[in-house]
């Protein structure tokens, strides 16, 4: 039996840089009335267990995923996996690459900060990261908010940690091929999120080389054309489409939970692409 109702296939939680718990999350859907969630943080799965144990006892839908960063050339995409394992063993290893070098990589944002006359510390960052394993530019935002040096994320971002601003720092590239490889070898069906938000326009046909199962079509930053044309390039290669609110909280986005939201029958498309055991 198709699935029915409406389904947003892409939220985050504090297990990255959201601002609240899976169970939050799941209570915020359900009041908006939205009948499937897949919570998809970035780089991380310590949400999982929750969003779906709270799914539940709402009688929401719920799907697991993940959005990992991946570099291709000198454009950083983003790609979501569904219904992974995320005991997978490579998996765990490459997250825990990726948890690793975004520390790291933290840190030297925090020195270029000092070296512009910004001192907020370490540790103010620090008590910012609520559940998730690494520290992301949202909790530096959000501490050089809390000191006073900026009054908004997007300032935040715009004058120091965006990317081409003084204080910003690149992460370390996980390409293409490996992630692709990983998230298959976990199980996943993956789908790049928001196509048209990415500079090098045809640099996305490296994961359909690579076995890439649907575009997220719907998505708050994708203009109605961008939509008819994703939707068409989707239609093309035969591919799913997908959509999301890419909901992080108030305050790091004005994105809502199920704004944009889909059919929850596009679920029975990109489940097809796993196996029977997920229709």
């Amino acid at each position: 039996m198709p699935r029915a109702g409406t389904a947003d296939l892409h939220v985050h939680t504090h297990f990255s840089d959201g601002l609240h718990s899976p169970a939050e999350v799941i209570e915020l859907a359900r009041i908006a009335g939205v009948g499937w969630i897949a919570i998809c943080d970035h780089d991380a799965v310590g949400g999982l267990q929750e969003g779906a144990d709270a799914a539940r006892r709402a009688g929401i839908g719920f799907v697991p995923g993940l959005e990992l960063s991946v570099q291709h050339g000198a454009e950083d995409f983003h790609l979501l996996g569904y219904w992974l394992d995320p005991t997978d063993a490579a998996l765990r290893s490459l997250l825990a690459e990726i948890v690793d070098a975004r520390n790291q990589r933290a840190h030297r944002m925090i020195n270029r900060l000092h070296a512009l006359g910004v001192p907020v510390s370490l540790q103010a960052v620090e008590r910012e990261v609520r559940m998730g394993p690494y520290i992301g530019r949202p909790h530096i935002a959000q501490a050089l908010i809390e000191g006073g040096w900026v009054r908004t994320f997007q300032e935040a971002f715009h004058r120091y940690i965006g990317r081409n601003a003084p204080a910003y720092f690149p992460k370390s590239p996980v390409q293409p091929r490996r992630a692709m490889a990983v998230l298959r070898g976990a199980g996943a069906v993956t789908v790049l999120a928001h196509p048209g938000a990415y500079r090098a326009t045809g640099a996305w046909k490296v994961f359909l080389k690579e076995g890439l199962c649907g575009l997220e079509i719907w998505h708050p930053k994708h203009s109605p054309v961008e939509v008819e044309h994703w939707s068409r390039v989707a239609d093309r290669h035969g591919l799913a489409m997908t959509g999301g609110s890419d909901f992080h909280g108030k305050g790091i986005s004005e994105a809502e939970i199920g704004v944009p939201r889909i059919d929850a029958r596009r679920i029975d498309d990109l489940a097809a692409r796993k196996g029977d055991e997920h229709r």
